[in-house]
């Protein structure tokens, strides 16, 4: 059986995207499967996109707290210091107008998150993420954007696992066509070192939606699993695919540089710390360790590597 799909812009009949899908005539349910989620999978991020850019054209002085939400997510996924900035700025208007916005909630929690593990470990940083984490799995019961991020970040900041799992587990019976779910959902498995559910869900993540932003966060749990895991191949691979998705992360530039270090290919390790360097010129191990967002030991196993490429202390 061969079944073609396509989607066309009912406005200006723009051609977007066609795909072929072959199998045999009792498979066709499967098919009919794999349809949906590709077709969801390419929906999710082009619709948020032209959303986005709806909102930017609109003047300032008639933007809602959708309007200054869809702002904030460029900022959002760029997770560098100065777009955190930017859009916890654009987060903290949208929450202003309307502060039980739970998916609003669920984006400063972590933002909140990323300014503290990665900005100086400052204490209102982390309460703050706390706080909006709370009130996202709090408000968004029905939101499984707001749940998986606040479920993340909570896993993130205080190591309990079980609750965040559950809120992801909700997250995804509400839409288990979601790669953010599935993405931050393979990072808290790979953090809660449940690594064959961990890879699982990224795959899903890629699957489901191969050109999505966040995808970063599959390849780092992808990455990290194969590091923690001795598979040090799959970790430069998973490490550069991440970093292709984006430049500007520092955690994946690092793990590629353990990943090459482990694998004793210490000129590569190099140059991949000197990238590092670039992007995130203050960067230390030590900052690197105190993120503490996996287990003393492997924390320590991947400083080692990075100690062994020549990285400041």
């Amino acid at each position: 059986m061969h079944i073609t799909a396509q989607l066309i812009e009912g406005r200006d009949a723009t051609h977007i995207w066609a795909e072929r899908f072959e199998g045999e005539t009792e498979d066709v349910f499967d098919l009919q499967d794999q349809l949906t989620e590709r077709i969801v999978g390419t929906l999710e991020p082009t619709i948020r996109r032209a959303e986005i850019e709806r909102a930017r054209r609109k003047r300032p002085d008639s933007l809602d707290a959708y309007d200054f939400f869809l702002r904030a997510l460029p900022h959002s996924y760029a997770n560098s210091p100065a777009d955190t900035a930017e859009a916890l700025r654009f987060l903290g208007e949208a929450l202003r107008l309307d502060p039980r916005y739970a998916c609003a909630h669920g984006y400063a929690a972590w933002g909140y998150e990323q300014r503290f593990l990665r900005g100086g470990f400052h204490p209102e940083d982390r309460a703050a993420a706390l706080t909006h984490a709370n009130a996202a799995l709090s408000t968004g019961g029905d939101d499984p954007q707001a749940l998986c991020l606040g479920a993340f970040v909570y896993a993130t900041i205080t190591h309990d696992y079980d609750r965040s799992i559950n809120a992801l587990d909700r997250a995804l019976t509400l839409d288990s066509n979601s790669s953010l779910a599935f993405g931050l959902s393979a990072m808290v498995h790979m953090f809660n070192e449940s690594y064959d559910r961990a890879r699982e869900h990224a795959f899903r993540a890629l699957r489901l939606s191969p050109l999505d932003p966040m995808n970063y966060h599959s390849y780092l749990a992808l990455a990290w699993v194969s590091l923690f895991t001795a598979r040090f191949e799959d970790a430069v691979k998973y490490s550069t695919l991440g970093i292709q998705v984006n430049p500007v992360f520092s955690i994946l530039h690092a793990s590629l540089v353990a990943s090459y270090a482990s694998l004793d290919r210490l000129e590569a390790a190099r140059a991949a710390g000197r990238r590092l360097l670039e992007v995130a010129p203050g960067w230390t191990i030590s900052a690197f360790v105190r993120m503490d967002v996996v287990r003393p030991q492997l924390m320590e196993g991947m400083a080692s590597a990075l100690r062994k490429a020549g990285l400041p202390e």
